[in-house]
């Protein structure tokens, strides 16, 4: 038998149906596949994220707990477990602070506005000044108070 050679080839019109419909075909297996692994990929660690989201708020609440439960065992006056109290106070508020930037740094946001820390560690800053000058405290503890308090309900609000 003899074979005829013909001008087409395989993408000429005849076969162009064929050629076209694999093309198609392994496209869109390739595409499918592409989704699978984007979706494999993004799913555990969009879970991820609420994971931790859900973590640095807990912590940020238990250190904010920590730090109104010590802020109301202050004494008015100045004291040697004023100093312990208040240094507590402040490590609190720094953990807090730095769980804070923690999150900005995974999402771009912060969950607590950079200005209610500045307005604490002044706050702290005035209190620790009046320790050392040894005079009342009464009215740095009041707005300490109040301020831990907006903080703690700040906090309560993001869960």
């Amino acid at each position: 038998m003899m074979r005829r050679y013909s001008s087409r080839n395989a993408f000429s019109v005849g076969d162009s149906g064929r050629t076209r419909q694999r093309f198609q075909t392994v496209l869109i297996l390739v595409l499918a596949a592409a989704l699978v692994v984007a979706l494999v990929w993004l799913l555990p660690s969009a879970s991820d994220r609420r994971e931790a989201h859900g973590f640095i708020v807990s912590r940020m609440l238990e250190e904010c707990e920590t730090a109104v439960s010590v802020t109301s065992r202050l004494s008015r006056t100045a004291s040697t477990s004023s100093y312990d109290s208040l240094a507590r106070i402040w490590s609190c508020v720094y953990a807090i602070d730095v769980l804070n930037q923690a999150e900005q740094a995974a999402t771009g946001q912060y969950l607590i506005p950079t200005e209610d820390f500045t307005g604490i560690y002044s706050t702290l800053d005035t209190y620790n000044s009046q320790l050392i000058k040894g005079k009342q405290t009464g009215d740095q503890q009041t707005q300490l108070t109040a301020e831990l308090d907006a903080l703690h309900l700040r906090i309560e609000n993001l869960q």
